[in-house]
């Protein structure tokens, strides 16, 4: 649709022709014929005030400025389109990982769940062999029907993810099957200030917001000229069978722009830049506030991992070779 606006702007005026033919009493009448078009003048006044506000768009003709106007408008919707497929590809990669993790954690609780019953069937043994009290039987029996539930919790997270993930990828009859993946890669490092310039130059959000600016400059330059008329000529030959007589005219036409000088369209294009332009404040700001909740999820997380992996896993580790 954008792009049929495009190509309809722009275009040389359509020419103009006709006749006319009219008798006067029994004697032959007169024939006339005439052809003419709109012709944009290239006033100075509409370089001085392209001149005057720093726009070039100023002083080419107003069709040229509807397709930069147009064009604007095609660049906004091809970024709309980028936002809604970096949309699609963030929320895959998330529902991916979600139900990687949940894999993960459905086979730790199977494992925790095996070493529950193990342990508790020693207890028994022990017991048995009046080695372990009641209360050390109890508390192993305890332990197995916590990690039976944890088990099943983690088993129904896990149909949860995958639920999400088909309803992301537009496959809901897609059934679970085991993915391919690794939880242990290196944690990145990133750093706020250098990834915040980067969001920032990289967004297609702010560059669908730029596009938005200067879609509305053009706009400001377009109505600032609108009221310099075009100028019409029409060029007429007219024969009178009468006499057998030729004669041409020229006829010029110019509006002149008295009292609608389009202040009103001129003040709503000024009103439009200048909301376009503090949109993408907003939408700076607006970033900044998204980047600062990701990036704390980020670090505690990071955090997490590196705790994990240097001071945890060991002792879980030794913890369970002495059991």
């Amino acid at each position: 649709m954008q792009l049929g606006r495009f190509l309809s702007k722009g275009q040389k005026p359509q020419e103009r022709a006709g006749g006319r033919a009219f008798q006067r009493g029994r004697r032959a009448g007169e024939g006339a014929r005439f052809c003419g078009a709109p012709h944009e003048v290239r006033h100075p006044r509409r370089a001085d005030l392209a001149a005057h506000h720093g726009d070039r768009s100023g002083q080419q003709p107003r069709g040229i400025r509807n397709r930069e106007i147009v064009a604007q408008e095609i660049a906004r919707a091809e970024n709309e389109l980028e936002i809604q497929e970096l949309r699609i590809l963030t929320d895959t990669r998330q529902a991916f990982y979600d139900v990687l993790v949940a894999q993960r954690r459905v086979d730790l609780q199977r494992e925790l769940l095996r070493i529950g019953e193990e342990a508790s069937k020693m207890a028994d043994s022990l017991f048995a062999a009046k080695e372990a009290s009641r209360v050390d039987v109890v508390q192993a029996r305890l332990e197995v029907q916590q990690a039976r539930i944890a088990q099943r919790a983690a088993a129904n997270r896990h149909q949860a993810s995958w639920r999400h993930l088909a309803a992301v990828i537009g496959r809901p009859e897609v059934e679970p099957v085991p993915l391919q993946g690794d939880l242990r890669v290196a944690v990145p490092n990133f750093d706020w200030d250098e990834t915040l310039g980067r969001l920032w130059r990289s967004s297609p959000e702010i560059t669908a917001v730029v596009a938005d600016i200067d879609r509305a400059r053009s706009t400001v330059a377009r109505a600032r000229v609108e009221p310099v008329p075009d100028v019409t000529v029409q060029g007429i030959v007219q024969k009178d069978h009468s006499i057998h007589s030729t004669d041409g005219a020229l006829q010029v036409t110019i509006p002149f722009p008295i009292f609608n000088r389009n202040q009103g369209g001129i003040r709503q294009a000024y009103a439009e830049q200048l909301a376009a332009e503090k949109e993408l404040e907003r939408l700076e700001l607006d970033l900044q506030r998204r980047l600062a909740g990701a990036f704390e999820k980020y670090s505690t997380a990071k955090a997490r991992v590196e705790q994990y992996d240097a001071d945890i896993l060991p002792l879980a580790n030794e913890s369970l070779e002495l059991t």
